[in-house]
């Protein structure tokens, strides 16, 4: 994400805050915004605005809308972490970007982006950032719930399942090992050595 678009996204935020804030409580929770949605902590934030943790605390109580743009800014970069995620995990369609050639002319290049089974950074964010969500105790509950639903599976279903696992990472290897193609400017595919 653009840091213009996310810029924007404070700055509307930001308007959405009671009038009566004078411009600089306006610019601190503009700022904090920014901050929160590139990842930064509450502490990392008291540091940019030389407070200590008591003065954070205290700017936090008397204007509560700084501890609001830190919420929001989180919100905003844990939902863009977990489509990340999510976008990992399923793979993408096709993205077509000019490349130059041998000759040095310009090419079209098209290539499929595969399911990628090694996301454990995402993860590990994820896990930390929304651990209500995909922390350890969630995950737990969620292998009891698929242990309650394979306890009532039969046998013959239990086997189906397996095959299909068993073929969805089969795919997934294939696609990691298809070569790439790139498209001339006459419209014929070639594969990358």
């Amino acid at each position: 994400m653009s840091k213009k678009v996310i810029k924007q996204m404070a700055d509307d935020y930001v308007a959405t805050l009671d009038d009566t804030l004078n411009d600089t409580i306006k610019q601190t929770v503009k700022n904090i915004y920014v901050w929160a949605t590139n990842g930064k902590t509450q502490t990392e934030i008291a540091k940019y605005l030389t407070l200590n943790k008591k003065e954070w605390e205290e700017l936090n109580r008397k204007y509560p809308e700084t501890l609001g743009a830190f919420v929001k800014g989180k919100e905003f970069a844990n939902t863009m972490l977990s489509m990340s995620m999510f976008e990992m995990a399923l793979g993408k369609q096709t993205i077509r970007r000019q490349i130059l050639n041998r000759d040095g002319e310009p090419v079209w290049l098209e290539e499929d982006i595969p399911p990628n089974v090694r996301f454990n950074a995402l993860k590990f964010l994820l896990e930390n950032q929304v651990p209500q969500v995909y922390g350890k105790q969630h995950a737990i509950s969620d292998q009891n719930e698929y242990a309650k639903v394979l306890a009532t599976l039969s046998d013959a279903e239990k086997q189906a399942l397996m095959l299909i696992e068993k073929k969805e990472t089969i795919k997934t290897l294939e696609v990691q090992k298809k070569p790439k193609e790139y498209i001339t400017e006459d419209g014929v595919p070639h594969e990358t050595e």
